[in-house]
């Protein structure tokens, strides 16, 4: 049976808070003896060791190269106000937001395997002639703590101005920094980067990342001017990835892992900024090439489903994106990002649809896939007024609800067929008030006079604004209560006028 979805609650368009950069696989001991400087973009903890994350997201990218874990997310639940895609939530840091991640539980001491041997001096450091500055170097790629190291990298280029592994070392700080989720340093880093190489192209991501991120946790103006310096950045950083070339020492398949990461970040980030000037058909083409370039990003997948829902018309594809972003959230155990995606989709799914039988047949689909299939589709609903008529046929006029009557005597003027439906609603509302009942509602004051009151009942109407309830009242009010307070109303339906849909109620009493 068609369902009138009349109490649907709308998320809000921009979310998330942009995912940290994707995590190359290269391990951080295996790094620091090879000095692989190209994996810019690092860990930040192992899987959970629940059922469901022992099954974490493989991504083949393009290049070929298998990354394997969880990404830190930093997925708001207000998207979520985008994200809603992002509320008060968005105000807190990346972490409280983030997709879960725990380290593995520490094993018992006799259980545990003996001390592995310090690292080999990295090709960063045999490339150094003197002894005691390569010592120094090695020492400081072998450090645990990333915000440790990053200070210590800082403090090597400082002791050493003139060494040949310069770019290296604060490519690698940078790297430690975000791993230690100093946005702070970060920032400031790769404008020091850029201050004396413009086209560093991973100084320029790490950039972009922190501008992006911190849009989405701002507010206003400041989101749409932060969004537009991380997209002013991006447009330099797709410029200087065209000419980027990985470390001599790095294979060529973790080079290209590392430049699908940066393209992500950048297409990601003008993806963002067109989003917010609501340029959806360009916002399309930059998410599409991001998550092309990084299949896992979750907030590219749900911003992407933002972007095609609110496109008029509307993008089926989108529906298929949102499944997408779900079935993301799900297996990252991300409860928070999953609610906030559905509070978005599926009252735009089951307008679309009609209802939401095949939502989770999708999330399915969508699971498993890293792209719509060709000639994807979501079949649409009946008309409004079709939807109205089918209403009254499939269920008894007095099991629909106050929404249900709104809706459907709205499309009177429709045709004959609805026109039959609307007076099966009103002659079940005059039987019931025939016996005495007077209709009591909670309502939201739009406008508010002595005599009467204009009032939203339903909560899409007390969320547009919209009175769909004008009150005569018996008496005069002694205090007349404020726009956007919620009220009791209580008294007889006399009438109504189906556009726009308001009813009329007399014999009125109101409860402050």
């Amino acid at each position: 049976m068609n369902r009138i979805l009349a109490t649907a609650i709308e998320a809000p368009a921009m979310v998330v808070k942009p995912s940290t950069p994707a995590i190359s696989a290269t391990t951080r001991k295996t790094r620091a003896q090879e000095s692989m400087t190209f994996a810019s973009f690092r860990g930040v903890g192992r899987l959970p060791t629940s059922d469901a994350a022992r099954r974490p997201l493989v991504i083949t990218t393009p290049s070929g190269a298998v990354r394997s874990g969880l990404r830190l997310a930093a997925v708001a639940a207000g998207l979520m106000s985008l994200l809603a895609m992002v509320g008060p939530a968005r105000a807190q840091d990346a972490t409280s937001a983030a997709l879960p991640f725990h380290l593995a539980p520490q094993q018992d001491d006799s259980t545990q395997p003996p001390p592995a041997p310090l690292p080999a001096p990295s090709v960063g450091a045999l490339t150094i002639k003197d002894p005691a500055e390569a010592s120094d170097y090695a020492a400081a790629m072998i450090i645990n703590d990333p915000a440790e190291q990053g200070a210590a990298l800082e403090a090597f280029v400082a002791k050493y101005p003139q060494t040949k592994v310069r770019a290296e070392a604060l490519e690698n700080a940078l790297a430690a920094y975000l791993e230690a989720r100093d946005l702070d340093k970060v920032d400031a880093l790769s404008a020091r980067i850029l201050a004396a190489e413009p086209d560093n192209a991973r100084a320029l991501a790490m950039g972009v990342f922190v501008k992006r991120t911190r849009a989405a946790s701002a507010q206003g103006p400041q989101t749409d001017a932060l969004a537009e310096e991380a997209g002013a950045e991006a447009e330099k950083g797709l410029a200087a990835l065209a000419h980027w070339r990985g470390r001599a020492e790095a294979s060529d398949a973790d080079a290209a892992a590392v430049r699908s990461e940066m393209s992500a970040t950048f297409n990601g980030a003008l993806g963002y900024r067109a989003l917010l000037r609501k340029d959806y058909v360009g916002a399309k083409a930059y998410y599409v090439a991001a998550l092309k370039a990084d299949p896992s990003d979750l907030d590219n997948a749900y911003q992407l489903a933002v972007c095609l829902l609110q496109a008029s018309p509307v993008d089926p594809a989108g529906f298929w994106w949102a499944a997408r972003a779900d079935a993301m959230a799900a297996a990252a155990n991300n409860s928070q990002a999953q609610a906030a995606i559905e509070r978005f989709v599926k009252p735009r799914y089951a307008r679309y649809h009609g209802g939401d039988d095949g939502w989770d047949g999708l999330l399915t689909e969508a699971g498993s896939g890293l792209a719509p299939p060709a000639g994807f589709s979501v079949a649409v609903a009946a008309s409004p007024a079709a939807v109205a008529v089918q209403a009254v046929h499939d269920a008894p006029v007095s099991a629909l609800s106050f929404s249900d009557w709104e809706f459907i005597l709205a499309q009177r003027d429709a045709s004959p067929a609805n026109k039959a439906a609307a007076d099966k609603v009103w002659a079940n509302i005059a039987a019931l008030q025939s016996r005495g009942l007077k209709m009591k509602f909670d309502a939201k004051v739009i406008s508010a006079r002595p005599d009467g009151l204009d009032v939203a009942v339903t909560d899409d109407n007390q969320q547009t604004g919209h009175a769909d309830l004008h009150v005569k009242l018996t008496a005069p009010l002694a205090r007349t209560p404020a726009a956007g307070s919620t009220i009791s109303v209580t008294g007889v339906l006399t009438g109504y006028t189906p556009t726009p849909f308001a009813f009329t109620m007399e014999q009125a009493e109101v409860g402050l």
